[in-house]
């Protein structure tokens, strides 16, 4: 679970806005996690039974969502090489993006409540820039 302090890592992001992301991150990231990792074990048990390169890739890929979502629970996500380790919006709304989300899943309400939010915090970011 993260914090206030986690999502302030960011320089971006001010109190108010951390607190709203906070919130909504506590409530949807463990049903993430749970989603993915229900997910990789059906897909490892699958490829057990039948071998297929595409099948590895797909574990791969959500592996590696589950592995950036832990970053940004933590503040250590890095966008790029140069960047410092934090909460960053937009890796988290891709990170989101990403998920194999099932029409009617126990988890939907509470991610895209948070994926909302940081697609307004994102929309808001790109308004305030200067415009060339």
């Amino acid at each position: 679970m993260t914090t206030v302090a986690v999502i302030s890592s960011n320089p971006l992001i001010d109190e108010a806005t951390a607190e709203r992301i906070v919130t909504l991150w506590n409530a949807a990231y463990p049903g993430m996690r749970e989603l993915l990792t229900t997910v990789i074990d059906a897909q490892r048990n699958h490829l057990r039974e039948n071998p297929d390169s595409r099948l590895q890739a797909e574990i791969k890929r959500h592996e590696e969502t589950r592995r950036v979502l832990g970053q940004l629970d933590r503040g250590t996500y890095r966008g790029c090489t140069r960047s410092p380790g934090m909460f960053d919006t937009w890796g988290a709304l891709s990170a989101i993006k990403r998920l194999p989300m099932p029409t009617g899943s126990k988890h939907g309400g509470s991610v895209y409540r948070l994926a909302a939010e940081l697609s307004d915090v994102e929309a808001a970011r790109t308004a305030a820039w200067p415009t060339a």
